[in-house]
């Protein structure tokens, strides 16, 4: 199975519409009345209609949303055997994107059930194929700042969101309160802020990594990675030498923690020491990464 994407194609040629769809409840994905799988929304295009009317209409039929002026994100083609490509030849389809506050009531079709996922189904009527395209769906429609402190409410609202890293409410607001005053990369999908990364600096060579967050139905998408690459950029601008982060140690064995604590060695920072900053229970990991010698 092979999955490509294009800019455009000769428009005979598409003959399928897919869109995702956000909310902040999660991605709406909907299930077939003779499915135990679920999918983005979508299907083909009738004949005499334009591309935009299919989407449109299959929005509709399959959500109950009725939306003007979908997003059209790219053109993508599969090749290879489906249950509605028995030839396996390369096929053609639009890819679309939208926001909705959530689905409607579902007119009578043959959807079954729509329901908002934070993270991707486990069953997947397309799992080769849909995966890759709200992906792309997502990638394209983000947009990243640079700037000088958050939106309090935008990252109350993305921590809250976090209850595995943020659960202690004291905490988390004092996170808020303290974003407000530092620097920061924000992530946008449309006009609504999805993650963030908030910076202080510690020394006259060091920023540290303050706090970071990302809306649950966004992770795995390389958004984190994005907001700590351009974090590393801004720090070697401004001839900082260091990066560093407090994060849970791995002898907690906290599930959550770790896939944090991996991430950052991913990214690059190492291990320096445990710090006895926080409680028996909670050994605070003190991570660093060495960015260059100021210029």
């Amino acid at each position: 199975m092979k999955v490509r994407f294009y800019d455009s194609v000769a428009d005979e040629k598409l003959k399928f519409a897919v869109i995702a769809v956000w909310s902040l409840e999660g991605w709406l994905f909907v299930r077939h009345r003779m499915r135990d799988t679920w999918e983005l929304p979508g299907g083909h295009r009738e004949e005499g209609e334009s591309i935009d009317a299919c989407a449109k209409r299959e929005l509709y039929e399959e959500t109950g949303i009725r939306k003007e002026g979908l997003t059209r994100i790219c053109v993508y083609s599969v090749e290879g055997r489906t249950r509605v490509n028995e030839t396996g030849e390369e096929c053609y389809g639009m890819l679309y994107m939208t926001c909705a506050a959530a689905a409607a009531k579902i007119p009578e079709s043959e959807i079954a059930e729509v329901k908002c996922y934070q993270t991707f189904p486990l069953a997947w009527t397309y799992p080769n194929i849909q995966p890759q395209l709200l992906r792309r769906a997502v990638q394209s429609s983000l947009r990243y700042e640079t700037g000088y402190g958050c939106d309090a409410n935008s990252t109350r609202f993305i921590l809250q969101q976090l209850p595995e890293w943020f659960g202690l409410p004291d905490a988390l607001e004092e996170y808020v309160q303290d974003s407000m005053h530092m620097d920061s990369i924000s992530c946008f999908l449309g006009n609504q802020m999805v993650g963030f990364l908030s910076l202080k600096q510690t020394s006259p060579q060091a920023l540290e990594v303050y706090v970071m967050g990302l809306l649950p139905q966004l992770h795995h998408m390389g958004i984190g990675t994005v907001l700590m690459k351009m974090a590393e950029q801004l720090a070697i601008q401004r001839a900082f030498s260091y990066l560093h982060v407090k994060t849970l140690s791995p002898d907690a064995k906290d599930s959550s923690y770790l896939k944090t604590y991996a991430f950052y060695e991913k990214a690059g920072f190492c291990p320096l020491e445990v710090l006895p900053l926080w409680d028996a229970w909670n050994p605070c990991q003190l991570m660093v990464k060495y960015i260059g010698k100021p210029a």
